[in-house]
Order: C-alpha cells, then sequence, then structure tokens
C-alpha cells in the first residue's frame, strides 16, 4: 500500500511540473507578438535539442526570454562590463542564435569573478 501511495505521488508531482511547461510565460507571448524574429530564433534554439517534445519546448523558450530580457537590463547597470558581455555573447552564440540563459549566466559570473580582486 505504500508503494502504490509512492507512486500515486510522484505521478501527480509529475503532472504539476509537466502543466508547468506546457504554457508560455507573459513575457514570451508579448516577444511572440511583438518581436516574431527574435521569437522565431528563440523556437528554433529550443528545437535544436527538443524537437517533437513540446512542453520542454515551452519550458526552453520561456527561459530564454527570462533571460533575454534579464540581458537587455544587465546593460543599464551602473557596473556594467561591455567586454565580459561582448566575450559571453562570444562564447554562447552559433550562427544567428543565441543561448541568452548562458550568455547571462557566464556574464555574470565572470562580473563577479572580476569584483573579487
Amino acid at each position: 500500500m505504500k508503494t502504490l501511495k509512492t507512486v500515486l505521488l510522484a505521478v501527480l508531482l509529475l503532472g504539476v511540473v509537466t502543466a508547468s511547461f506546457g504554457q508560455l510565460s507573459d513575457r514570451a507571448q508579448l516577444v511572440k507578438d511583438n518581436q516574431p524574429e527574435t521569437y522565431s530564433k528563440m523556437k528554433q534554439f529550443a528545437e535544436k535539442d527538443w524537437k517533437g517534445d513540446h512542453s520542454m519546448m515551452v519550458y526552453v523558450i520561456n527561459k530564454q526570454v527570462a533571460s533575454f530580457f534579464e540581458f537587455g537590463e544587465l546593460a543599464k547597470r551602473e557596473d556594467y562590463d561591455r567586454e565580459l558581455m561582448i566575450d559571453a555573447v562570444m562564447n554562447w552564440t552559433d550562427g544567428n542564435l543565441w543561448d541568452y540563459s548562458m550568455i547571462v549566466y557566464t556574464y555574470k559570473k565572470q562580473l563577479k569573478a572580476k569584483n573579487q580582486y
């Protein structure tokens, strides 16, 4: 009986997690509606690894859009370092597809390290 409860709980949790992957965020919908070229590239980026897995594609698109907005906000900060951002972009760009989440992650990691010494 305990095993059945564990399995049912796991299935329920999987359903909740999967449901959260299934919908574009408000920001992603905004990009889709107002910047279709940018959205199209993010969709292509998601398709590289997840074509056919629609919930994962939505998850990746949402993550890329969130990072896209953060990317823009970083440039407005007083401690913005253009050279570090260029390096991050160069490392995480494949043709016309940008991995915004890795660009932001790498930039923030490098900026933090730079400010340590």
